[in-house]
């Protein structure tokens, strides 16, 4: 598993690559919008 980031309007967003498919961290992108914790709960 290879991690990596990208920052995204000033906010730092993981990426993680496994299986020659990548994927975003929800968390990362969360950190952008007030409340968004709820944005990724059940």
């Amino acid at each position: 598993m290879r991690s990596r980031s990208i920052i995204v309007n000033g906010i730092e967003v993981s990426i993680v690559s496994r299986h020659e498919q990548d994927y975003v961290a929800l968390t990362g992108v969360a950190k952008n919008f007030d409340g968004g914790g709820a944005l990724i709960e059940q």
